[in-house]
Protein backbone atom coordinates (compact mmCIF):
# COMPACT_ATOMS: atom_id res chain seq x y z
CA UNK A 1 0.00 0.00 0.00
CA UNK A 2 2.87 2.35 0.86
CA UNK A 3 4.47 1.68 -2.53
CA UNK A 4 1.20 2.47 -4.28
CA UNK A 5 0.86 5.70 -2.32
CA UNK A 6 4.45 6.62 -3.07
CA UNK A 7 4.00 6.05 -6.79
CA UNK A 8 0.84 8.16 -6.80
CA UNK A 9 2.62 10.87 -4.84
CA UNK A 10 5.49 10.87 -7.32
CA UNK A 11 3.00 11.00 -10.19
CA UNK A 12 1.25 13.98 -8.68
CA UNK A 13 4.59 15.72 -8.25
CA UNK A 14 5.66 15.26 -11.86
CA UNK A 15 6.99 18.24 -13.77
CA UNK A 16 4.19 20.67 -14.59
CA UNK A 17 5.26 23.03 -17.39
CA UNK A 18 5.04 26.73 -16.69
CA UNK A 19 2.28 28.60 -18.47
CA UNK A 20 3.22 32.30 -18.39
CA UNK A 21 0.09 33.20 -20.31
CA UNK A 22 -2.29 31.19 -18.13
CA UNK A 23 -5.18 32.85 -16.38
CA UNK A 24 -4.53 31.37 -12.93
CA UNK A 25 -1.74 32.54 -10.64
CA UNK A 26 -0.09 29.79 -8.61
CA UNK A 27 -0.14 29.61 -4.82
CA UNK A 28 2.59 31.55 -2.98
CA UNK A 29 4.47 29.49 -0.38
CA UNK A 30 5.65 31.56 2.62
CA UNK A 31 9.15 31.12 4.04
CA UNK A 32 9.34 28.32 6.58
CA UNK A 33 11.23 28.60 9.85
CA UNK A 34 12.58 25.06 9.45
CA UNK A 35 13.48 25.17 5.75
CA UNK A 36 17.06 26.07 4.84
CA UNK A 37 17.58 26.55 1.12
CA UNK A 38 21.24 26.37 0.14
CA UNK A 39 22.98 29.03 -1.90
CA UNK A 40 26.15 27.56 -3.38
CA UNK A 41 26.25 25.26 -6.38
CA UNK A 42 28.39 22.23 -5.47
CA UNK A 43 28.06 20.08 -8.57
CA UNK A 44 26.12 19.36 -11.75
CA UNK A 45 25.07 16.69 -14.17
CA UNK A 46 26.05 17.48 -17.75
CA UNK A 47 23.19 15.98 -19.77
CA UNK A 48 22.51 15.63 -23.46
CA UNK A 49 19.34 17.53 -24.25
CA UNK A 50 17.88 14.35 -25.74
CA UNK A 51 17.87 12.77 -22.26
CA UNK A 52 14.43 12.53 -20.66
CA UNK A 53 15.39 13.29 -17.07
CA UNK A 54 11.82 12.80 -15.86
CA UNK A 55 12.12 9.12 -16.76
CA UNK A 56 15.09 8.53 -14.42
CA UNK A 57 13.74 6.26 -11.71
CA UNK A 58 14.74 4.87 -8.35
CA UNK A 59 16.85 1.70 -8.18
CA UNK A 60 14.65 -1.42 -8.20
CA UNK A 61 14.17 -3.44 -5.06
CA UNK A 62 16.42 -6.48 -4.75
CA UNK A 63 15.64 -9.91 -3.34
CA UNK A 64 19.04 -10.29 -1.74
CA UNK A 65 22.52 -8.85 -1.35
CA UNK A 66 25.69 -10.94 -1.34
CA UNK A 67 29.27 -10.30 -0.30
CA UNK A 68 30.60 -11.48 -3.66
CA UNK A 69 29.62 -13.33 -6.83
CA UNK A 70 30.80 -16.69 -5.48
CA UNK A 71 28.37 -16.43 -2.57
CA UNK A 72 25.53 -15.49 -4.95
CA UNK A 73 26.24 -18.47 -7.21
CA UNK A 74 26.48 -20.85 -4.26
CA UNK A 75 23.02 -19.85 -3.03
CA UNK A 76 21.09 -20.66 -6.21
CA UNK A 77 19.12 -23.37 -4.43
CA UNK A 78 17.34 -20.61 -2.50
CA UNK A 79 16.75 -18.41 -5.53
CA UNK A 80 13.91 -18.37 -8.04
CA UNK A 81 13.76 -17.30 -11.67
CA UNK A 82 13.40 -13.53 -11.93
CA UNK A 83 14.91 -12.84 -8.50
CA UNK A 84 17.15 -9.79 -8.42
CA UNK A 85 20.43 -9.56 -6.49
CA UNK A 86 23.35 -7.24 -6.09
CA UNK A 87 26.85 -7.42 -4.66
CA UNK A 88 27.42 -5.22 -1.60
CA UNK A 89 28.63 -1.82 -2.76
CA UNK A 90 28.17 -2.70 -6.43
CA UNK A 91 26.06 -0.95 -9.05
CA UNK A 92 25.19 -4.04 -11.12
CA UNK A 93 21.81 -5.77 -10.79
CA UNK A 94 21.83 -9.55 -11.35
CA UNK A 95 18.61 -11.29 -12.40
CA UNK A 96 18.39 -15.10 -12.32
CA UNK A 97 17.19 -16.67 -15.56
CA UNK A 98 15.41 -19.96 -16.13
CA UNK A 99 18.60 -22.02 -15.85
CA UNK A 100 20.10 -22.77 -12.47
CA UNK A 101 23.37 -24.59 -13.02
CA UNK A 102 25.55 -22.57 -10.70
CA UNK A 103 27.09 -20.51 -13.52
CA UNK A 104 27.30 -16.74 -13.80
CA UNK A 105 25.84 -17.09 -17.33
CA UNK A 106 22.51 -17.96 -15.69
CA UNK A 107 22.14 -14.31 -14.69
CA UNK A 108 21.41 -11.28 -16.81
CA UNK A 109 22.93 -8.01 -15.68
CA UNK A 110 21.83 -4.41 -15.80
CA UNK A 111 22.74 -1.17 -14.08
CA UNK A 112 20.98 -0.82 -10.75
CA UNK A 113 20.96 2.96 -10.95
CA UNK A 114 19.38 4.97 -13.81
CA UNK A 115 21.97 7.71 -13.32
CA UNK A 116 24.78 5.19 -13.81
CA UNK A 117 22.96 3.79 -16.85
CA UNK A 118 22.72 7.27 -18.41
CA UNK A 119 26.40 7.88 -17.66
CA UNK A 120 27.35 4.55 -19.20
CA UNK A 121 25.34 5.37 -22.34
CA UNK A 122 27.17 8.69 -22.71
CA UNK A 123 24.02 10.77 -22.09
CA UNK A 124 25.06 12.15 -18.70
CA UNK A 125 28.30 13.14 -16.97
CA UNK A 126 28.79 13.73 -13.24
CA UNK A 127 30.70 16.97 -12.49
CA UNK A 128 31.71 16.98 -8.83
CA UNK A 129 33.82 19.60 -7.09
CA UNK A 130 32.06 22.35 -9.04
CA UNK A 131 31.64 25.76 -7.44
CA UNK A 132 29.22 28.44 -8.54
CA UNK A 133 26.27 30.58 -7.62
CA UNK A 134 22.95 31.40 -9.20
CA UNK A 135 23.16 34.95 -10.53
CA UNK A 136 19.90 36.81 -11.28
CA UNK A 137 18.60 36.40 -14.80
CA UNK A 138 18.66 39.41 -17.11
CA UNK A 139 15.20 40.50 -18.19
CA UNK A 140 14.92 40.84 -21.96
CA UNK A 141 12.36 43.44 -23.00
CA UNK A 142 9.86 43.40 -25.82
CA UNK A 143 9.87 46.90 -27.37
CA UNK A 144 6.70 48.91 -26.99
CA UNK A 145 4.61 49.94 -29.97
CA UNK A 146 1.92 52.56 -30.05
CA UNK A 147 0.39 52.91 -26.58
CA UNK A 148 1.93 49.63 -25.41
CA UNK A 149 4.98 50.04 -23.20
CA UNK A 150 7.95 47.71 -23.40
CA UNK A 151 7.45 44.56 -21.34
CA UNK A 152 9.42 41.60 -20.09
CA UNK A 153 9.62 38.72 -22.59
CA UNK A 154 12.35 36.32 -21.40
CA UNK A 155 15.30 35.77 -19.08
CA UNK A 156 18.93 35.30 -20.03
CA UNK A 157 20.92 33.41 -17.42
CA UNK A 158 24.70 33.27 -17.17
CA UNK A 159 25.85 31.11 -14.26
CA UNK A 160 29.53 31.45 -13.25
CA UNK A 161 31.27 28.15 -12.55
CA UNK A 162 34.72 26.96 -11.53
CA UNK A 163 36.50 23.82 -10.33
CA UNK A 164 39.99 22.47 -9.73
CA UNK A 165 41.53 19.43 -11.47
CA UNK A 166 42.49 21.02 -14.76
CA UNK A 167 44.96 18.67 -16.45
CA UNK A 168 42.69 15.61 -16.34
CA UNK A 169 39.67 17.50 -17.67
CA UNK A 170 41.08 19.35 -20.69
CA UNK A 171 39.65 16.79 -23.15
CA UNK A 172 36.29 16.71 -21.34
CA UNK A 173 35.69 20.47 -21.47
CA UNK A 174 37.11 20.76 -24.98
CA UNK A 175 34.27 18.50 -26.13
CA UNK A 176 31.56 20.28 -24.12
CA UNK A 177 32.76 23.74 -25.23
CA UNK A 178 32.46 22.85 -28.91
CA UNK A 179 29.37 20.68 -28.98
CA UNK A 180 25.75 21.78 -28.99
CA UNK A 181 23.04 19.82 -27.26
CA UNK A 182 24.34 19.81 -23.66
CA UNK A 183 22.57 21.14 -20.58
CA UNK A 184 23.56 21.28 -16.91
CA UNK A 185 21.38 20.12 -14.02
CA UNK A 186 22.71 22.13 -11.09
CA UNK A 187 22.99 20.69 -7.57
CA UNK A 188 23.04 23.05 -4.59
CA UNK A 189 24.61 22.58 -1.16
CA UNK A 190 21.26 21.48 0.29
CA UNK A 191 21.11 18.78 -2.43
CA UNK A 192 18.35 20.48 -4.36
CA UNK A 193 18.58 19.98 -8.14
CA UNK A 194 17.57 22.65 -10.67
CA UNK A 195 17.20 22.22 -14.43
CA UNK A 196 16.42 24.52 -17.35
CA UNK A 197 13.46 23.01 -19.19
CA UNK A 198 11.22 24.01 -22.06
CA UNK A 199 7.43 24.04 -21.89
CA UNK A 200 7.62 20.51 -23.37
CA UNK A 201 9.71 19.46 -20.32
CA UNK A 202 12.83 19.02 -22.46
CA UNK A 203 16.28 20.06 -21.32
CA UNK A 204 17.25 23.40 -22.84
CA UNK A 205 20.60 23.57 -24.65
CA UNK A 206 23.13 25.79 -22.90
CA UNK A 207 26.12 27.71 -24.17
CA UNK A 208 28.74 26.19 -21.87
CA UNK A 209 32.27 27.60 -21.96
CA UNK A 210 35.03 26.56 -19.56
CA UNK A 211 38.67 27.57 -19.86
CA UNK A 212 41.80 27.09 -17.72
CA UNK A 213 42.82 29.93 -15.41
CA UNK A 214 45.55 30.54 -12.84
CA UNK A 215 46.83 33.30 -10.55
CA UNK A 216 50.14 35.12 -10.84
CA UNK A 217 51.53 33.78 -7.59
CA UNK A 218 53.57 30.89 -6.25
CA UNK A 219 51.63 28.20 -4.45
CA UNK A 220 48.40 28.80 -6.32
CA UNK A 221 46.43 26.17 -8.17
CA UNK A 222 45.16 25.95 -11.70
CA UNK A 223 41.42 25.82 -12.13
CA UNK A 224 38.70 25.87 -14.76
CA UNK A 225 36.45 28.92 -14.96
CA UNK A 226 33.53 29.66 -17.21
CA UNK A 227 29.79 30.10 -17.56
CA UNK A 228 26.67 28.24 -18.54
CA UNK A 229 24.26 30.54 -20.39
CA UNK A 230 20.81 30.21 -21.93
CA UNK A 231 17.66 32.21 -22.65
CA UNK A 232 14.17 31.07 -21.69
CA UNK A 233 10.74 32.46 -20.90
CA UNK A 234 10.39 30.40 -17.74
CA UNK A 235 12.14 30.08 -14.42
CA UNK A 236 14.28 27.03 -13.62
CA UNK A 237 12.58 23.84 -12.49
CA UNK A 238 13.15 22.09 -9.18
CA UNK A 239 13.74 18.46 -10.18
CA UNK A 240 14.69 16.84 -6.87
CA UNK A 241 12.74 13.66 -5.99
CA UNK A 242 9.85 12.99 -6.23
CA UNK A 243 9.75 15.15 -9.38
CA UNK A 244 12.64 13.13 -10.83
CA UNK A 245 12.60 9.90 -8.85
CA UNK A 246 16.34 9.20 -9.24
CA UNK A 247 17.33 12.58 -7.77
CA UNK A 248 16.78 11.73 -4.11
CA UNK A 249 18.93 13.63 -1.64
CA UNK A 250 20.56 10.33 -0.68
CA UNK A 251 21.47 9.58 -4.30
CA UNK A 252 22.76 13.10 -4.92
CA UNK A 253 24.85 12.94 -1.74
CA UNK A 254 26.70 9.91 -3.12
CA UNK A 255 27.92 12.00 -6.06
CA UNK A 256 28.43 15.44 -4.58
CA UNK A 257 29.26 15.07 -0.86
Amino acid sequence: MFKKWLSLYAFNRAITPYDPCGGTVGVFVPESDCLEEGSRIVGAFACKTSLDIESLTLPPEVDGTYADIAAMLADQANQAEGDKFRITGGSILYTLGAASTGAIEDYTTSTINDIEAAVGAGNMRVISGLAGNWTPGTSNKKPGKGYNREKHSSFTYSIPLSHYSVDGNLAFWNQIDHQVGWSLVFVFEDLAAWAALSSEKKLLPMDITMTPASDDELGGQRRFEGTASWTTRGLPYLVTSPVVAAFTKEALAEYFK
